[in-house]
C-alpha cells in the first residue's frame, strides 16, 4: 500500500513538473507599427465603393436603435 501511495505521489510530482518548464516566448513589438502578414482587406477599404458598403451595411443593422 506505501509503495502505491508513493508511486502516485512521484507521478504527480511529476507531472507538476513538467507544468512548471513550459516557456511563453513573448514578442515585444514596437507601437503603432504594424509586423503581421499583409492584410488583403487594407487596400479594399480604401475605396470609395468599399466605404459606401459598408455605410449602408451600418444602416441595415443600426436603425433600430
Amino acid at each position: 500500500m506505501r509503495t502505491m501511495y508513493l508511486a502516485a505521489l512521484g507521478g504527480a510530482l511529476a507531472l507538476a513538473l513538467t507544468a512548471c518548464g513550459q516557456e511563453t516566448a513573448v514578442k515585444l513589438h514596437e507601437p503603432g507599427k504594424y509586423v503581421g502578414e499583409k492584410d488583403p482587406l487594407l487596400e479594399k477599404s480604401r475605396s470609395a465603393q468599399h466605404d459606401e458598403a459598408m455605410k449602408q451595411r451600418f444602416l441595415l443593422v443600426q436603425t433600430d436603435r
